[in-house]
């Protein structure tokens, strides 16, 4: 679980750095700095082994995370 908290983690990152990199960009029409930077993406087996695993737990999460809020509640009233 560990290995793979880290991967999602990276996967962030790049994501990350991605939209930093866009954001810095006048527009995203053809360009030699547009083609650069999309053709750097291209994703990895761990990355896409990060994101599936990501959209599998994060429902499991959201629900503990809403339980543990809803107990809360009753908890101080």
């Amino acid at each position: 679980m560990e290995a793979q908290n880290m991967e999602v983690s990276s996967l962030v990152q790049k994501i990350a750095g991605l939209h930093a990199a866009i954001a810095k960009l006048p527009s995203l029409s053809p360009s030699p700095e547009v083609d650069a930077l999309f053709t750097a993406v291209s994703p990895s087996t761990e990355d896409r082994h990060a994101v599936e695993h990501a959209w599998r737990v994060a429902p499991r999460r959201y629900g503990a995370l809403r339980r543990h809020r809803e107990a809360q509640s009753h908890h101080h009233m």
